[in-house]
């Protein structure tokens, strides 16, 4: 495994040469279930349950090769207008693989009208995931994504006690400087909110927004970070940006030749900057 690398071919078979803990940090956006074709070429796509299988192995490996947190972007499929549990059952077939879950982040987006007969999700999940084999990842410095506090803090405590009686004379909550970053963000997509016009070369991009604050709470300067589908090389831009090393894998030769496109426009602007 090399720094600053894009390589073609499946993410499990480069992987498997890899040692454990190499990587600092993983996030990527897998294939949507039911339009995924594993390999190209493939005459079949994948159903939502199988795409689930395959998602649990990939997570699983890129927990064995990732000493911190492993970051999934999906979301459900909708057939016919049944909600299919694809993401649910990725979740649980990783946590029967070893793998231990944080709570999911609920990102939303503009997404445009349509004529379904039922409400229109315009949110996805980023789900967090670690090895269970080691500790959890002492990586978290939540004060390089904070904000200011949207309410005042502070106060006394006003819990209760084990009988259901108020806290009598209790202790007071210190008063926040900075707020800790929430599970729900809204953030633009599209319009030239993808942070580059590369992005649209690819079928599913997701925001350079998106990844920022991972990348700066979730790693440290000169930390590898993996993209193990890195399609329009979003990723690995925004690791660039922030001073990180990067590896990408793709198993399409031009969404990896898009990725070095990307990290080309990347360095060239950060150079005439």
């Amino acid at each position: 495994m090399i720094p600053y690398q894009i390589q073609a071919g499946d993410c499990l078979d480069v992987m498997a040469g890899w040692p454990d803990g190499c990587i600092q940090l993983t996030m990527f956006s897998p294939p949507y279930p039911l339009k995924t074709q594993r390999y190209p070429g493939a005459r079949t796509k994948m159903k939502w349950d199988e795409w689930a299988e395959w998602m649990a192995e990939v997570v699983a490996e890129c927990c064995r090769v990732t000493d911190g947190f492993v970051l999934c972007n999906a979301k459900n499929p909708v057939l016919r207008g049944e909600d299919l549990p694809a993401t649910d059952w990725l979740r649980i077939l990783a946590k029967r693989r070893g793998c231990k879950l944080e709570r999911p982040i609920v990102w939303h987006k503009n997404s445009a009208p349509n004529t379904r007969p039922w409400w229109v999700n315009d949110w996805e999940h980023v789900f967090g995931f670690y090895s269970g084999a080691r500790p959890r990842p002492a990586t978290w410095n939540w004060e390089a994504v904070a904000t200011a506090p949207k309410f005042n803090s502070g106060g006394k405590f006003s819990h209760r006690e084990a009988n259901g009686d108020r806290k009598a004379n209790g202790g007071k909550y210190p008063t926040a400087k900075l707020a800790r970053p929430r599970d729900v963000w809204r953030i633009t997509v599209g319009g030239g909110h993808m942070g580059s016009n590369l992005a649209s070369l690819n079928e599913a991009p997701y925001p350079e927004k998106l990844v920022v604050p991972f990348v700066r709470a979730l790693s440290n300067p000169g930390d590898i970070v993996l993209d193990p589908f890195c399609g329009s090389g979003t990723t690995l831009a925004v690791a660039l940006q922030e001073g990180r090393q990067f590896v990408g894998v793709d198993v399409r030769a031009d969404q990896v030749a898009l990725s070095e496109a990307r990290i080309f426009e990347t360095v060239f602007r950060e150079v005439w900057q």
